[in-house]
Order: C-alpha cells, then sequence, then structure tokens
C-alpha cells in the first residue's frame, strides 16, 4: 500500500521509531519522526 501525503509517496518499507507511549512504524523515506507520524494516524 503506498499513500501521498502532502506529495510525499510513502512507501511499504518502514523503519521502527519508540518513544513514551510504544514503538511505531513511520516510513522509511520520509524525514519526520515518530511524534510527526501519530499526529497524521490520529488527526
Amino acid at each position: 500500500m503506498i499513500l501521498e501525503i502532502s506529495g510525499q509517496k510513502m512507501s511499504d518499507k518502514t523503519r521502527l521509531e519508540k518513544d513514551i507511549l510504544g514503538e511505531l512504524e513511520v516510513p522509511a523515506n520520509v524525514y519526520w519522526g515518530i511524534n510527526t507520524q501519530r499526529a497524521i494516524e490520529n488527526f
């Protein structure tokens, strides 16, 4: 599945990031981290 957000295509490859709330997969080809990924998923 490939998503597109603000012209940025998100691929199937992910990296696992951790914070105080737990772990989350973030697309490997984007510059943002776990906090931005949580915002994208929740809003």
